[in-house]
């Protein structure tokens, strides 16, 4: 794992920044944030060898951040933890991906794991390994970020991403595609609170940790 912040680390898999997924330690906690697609299982159990696992957390019940999820939580007799809004997707009682029957059809045959029950129904204000969740719907009715306000290390999720697939990993700031976002204007005006917390490093689900907030910042001023 590559370290990000103290008690941060990023996974280390064979794309870098395709589908990150976050190790914390804090509070007697040691917790996975986002498990990638079941194909990094083996990258994801080699690299938490040794390591106080005490839990996995969703920031959203989308195929790419679940994948690993069960298998961890398996693995290591530890909850599984997401916001209380996304809880029904992840334990499949409810789709993971509810835009569009065809990135329904994709997500589940190429990236999901097998759903797991939640244990943790997180909700604004709860904490996790130092880290306090903030609800920042829009991606997903329940999508959150995981934010450190002593160092402003922000686990953000897909409410914004740091790449472009199509211009190859190009470090910048742009909303998650329309395709997969539940509610597009919702998820703006989380960027914009997500603005408002006054991050200092940005861990994003898809692309490199950003730590240049003047970035960010003009994204946001350019929001319509």
């Amino acid at each position: 794992m590559r370290v990000v912040a103290p008690g941060v680390w990023q996974f280390r898999f064979l794309w870098p920044g395709a589908f990150n997924a976050y190790f914390i330690e804090g509070d007697g906690e040691g917790v996975v944030v986002d498990a990638s697609t079941r194909w990094s299982w083996p990258l994801m159990k080699k690299q938490l060898e040794g390591r106080q696992v005490t839990g996995v957390v969703l920031t959203h019940a989308h195929p790419d951040h679940q994948g690993c999820a069960a298998k961890i939580c398996e693995r290591w007799q530890v909850p599984l933890g997401c916001h209380e809004l996304d809880a029904d997707s992840a334990e499949g009682k409810a789709p993971l991906v509810r835009q569009s029957a065809a990135w329904e059809l994709i997500g589940n045959v190429f990236w999901a794991g097998r759903r797991s029950a939640v244990s943790r129904r997180l909700v604004e204000g709860d904490r996790v390994a130092g880290f306090t969740v903030y609800h920042l719907p829009g991606h997903t009715q329940g999508h959150m970020a995981l934010v450190r306000e002593n160092d402003g290390v922000a686990i953000v999720g897909d409410v914004i991403n740091t790449n472009d697939y199509l211009a190859g990993m190009v470090p910048l700031v742009r909303e998650s595609p329309r395709t997969f976002s539940a509610d597009p204007a919702r998820n703006r005006e989380s960027i914009r609170r997500l603005w408002q917390l006054k991050p200092r490093v940005i861990c994003a689900g898809h692309g490199r940790v950003l730590r240049d907030m003047g970035r960010l910042g003009r994204f946001v001023s350019r929001l319509a």
